[in-house]
C-alpha cells in the first residue's frame, strides 16, 4: 500500500503532492483536472514531491487531483482541492493506493 499526500488545502499560489513510496510510483502520473473537467496539470510521476505553482490557473474553485496508471486507468482520485485567493487553517488530503 502507498498514500500520496496533497496539501496545502486550501491553496493560494502551490500545491505540493508528495509521491509516498516513490518507487511503487513508477509508470504512474498526475493529471488534475478543475470543476469542468478542463485540464490544468498533467506530469509522469517522475519526480518526489511535486511542487505544483498556481499563479498561472485561471479563477478559484475546486480542483480533481487523478493518479494515472500504467495503462492509461485512473486509479484514484482525491477531490476538492480547493484554490482560494486567502486561506486559512490549511490541510492535506490522502490518497491511498492498493
Amino acid at each position: 500500500m502507498n498514500t500520496i499526500k496533497v496539501y496545502p488545502n486550501l491553496a493560494s499560489d502551490h500545491i505540493t503532492i508528495d509521491n509516498g513510496n516513490f518507487a511503487a510510483m513508477a509508470g504512474y502520473s498526475i493529471k488534475i483536472t478543475n470543476n469542468a473537467d478542463q485540464q490544468v496539470f498533467e506530469n509522469p510521476n517522475n519526480q518526489e514531491p511535486f511542487y505544483i505553482d498556481l499563479s498561472s490557473w485561471s479563477g478559484n474553485g475546486l480542483y480533481f487531483v487523478h493518479l494515472i496508471d500504467s495503462q492509461n486507468n485512473t486509479v484514484t482520485y482525491c477531490s476538492k482541492l480547493k484554490r482560494s485567493a486567502g486561506f486559512k487553517n490549511p490541510t492535506e488530503r490522502s490518497i491511498r493506493i492498493q
